[in-house]
């Protein structure tokens, strides 16, 4: 018999025709006797006894012995017995060998609602919908601790057969708002690209990462997965002569200073729309880092931007430390925030 199983009768006794194994095992009640039949052969009883043994002898403790013993004794007989593998890798975590382990589905919904509670709307808005249209679809039956690399290269393979069938109707003429694709949950089907694979990969990876430093798995799977990166056209930037002639066309608009501002300090849109006249400083001094002069300029502050979510105007945060910092416009440089008429006190 193996290690950590006692026995009274031996590990292959024949009943009414099939074989089995009597034996004593511990528990969080004391030791207690364990009995399996239905076997189909003696070398099946003694296998499935030594499995037995081998679960136990997982054990490091009194304690974990208990619970293993527990969750062998709450085995049904004729049910398969529990794995050594998840005991094991269980036991590895920290965790009960007998408790269930949650869903990926279940621990997508619970490392979302976490995020709701320190990340901006829009950020939980994009992991919510790469979510609800390809993760829950695909992975979210099945348990979180034995997701592994090839559930998620399947995932990936299904979007790209997703795409191959879009190109297909669409080549068959079939307009864009009748294209349906078996197994597609999104209310119209349409291309998901490879920056969108990468950010639903991005989300499935934060979501997994979560996993590791709460302890519900060992490792992240998706370090398993490599997805191709896509390679974006450099965008042709202005020269400083087309800028000077796009600040000087737009001088006159009554947006033109937000279009200075946005050319020579590079601020986010939303940023330039959430920007106030009440957190303006239209003649701040400051000393030139070059040339050591003082001098005077604007310096405007970004503490709410405006961002559109689901076609409504929101304001939300600043998106880094940074973004809320100070946005300085020197009054040598004409038209400067200085020169602007500022709205009556009433605007805000």
């Amino acid at each position: 018999m193996a290690r950590g199983v006692s026995t009274a009768a031996g590990p292959s006794n024949v009943r009414h025709g099939t074989a089995g194994f009597i034996g004593r095992i511990p528990t969080s009640a004391g030791t207690k006797p364990l009995q399996r039949f239905g076997y189909p052969s003696r070398k099946a009883a003694q296998a499935a006894a030594q499995h037995v043994g081998e679960m136990l002898a997982l054990a490091k403790t009194d304690a974990d012995r208990r619970r293993i013993g527990d969750m062998l004794k709450a085995t049904r007989n004729g049910a398969p017995l529990p794995s050594i593998e998840d005991a094991q890798r269980r036991l590895g975590l920290g965790l009960d060998p007998a408790q269930e382990g949650v869903t990926v589905g279940q621990w997508l919904d619970t490392w979302l609602a976490a995020k709701r509670r320190n990340k901006r709307e829009s950020t939980c808005r994009g992991y919510e919908m790469h979510i609800r249209t390809w993760l829950k679809p695909q992975l979210a039956h099945l348990p979180l601790e034995r997701l592994n690399a090839g559930h998620i290269e399947e995932l990936f393979a299904t979007i790209s057969r997703y795409n191959a069938e879009l190109a297909r109707q669409r080549a068959a003429g079939v307009a864009p708002m009748d294209v349906k694709i078996d197994g597609d949950v999104r209310g119209q089907s349409r291309e998901c690209g490879p920056t969108t694979q990468l950010r639903v990969y991005a989300t499935l990876w934060a979501a997994l990462n979560a996993a590791v430093r709460q302890r519900k798995i060992s490792w992240n799977p998706c370090s398993g997965v490599a997805l191709e990166t896509p390679e974006t056209a450099e965008r042709r930037r202005w020269t400083p002569a087309e800028a000077a002639q796009f600040i000087t066309a737009t001088a006159g608009d009554e947006m033109g200073l937000m279009f200075r501002v946005g050319v020579l300090r590079g601020c986010r849109r939303a940023e330039l729309c959430g920007f106030r006249w009440a957190d303006a400083e239209l003649d701040k001094p400051y000393r030139d880092p070059v040339t050591g002069e003082q001098r005077s300029g604007a310096v405007l502050v970004v503490r709410r931007p405006i961002i559109q979510i689901g076609g409504k105007l929101r304001e939300s945060r600043a998106k880094t430390r940074a973004g809320s910092g100070k946005c300085s416009s020197t009054t040598t440089r004409r038209p400067s925030c200085a020169d602007t008429a500022r709205p009556s006190s009433g605007s805000g």
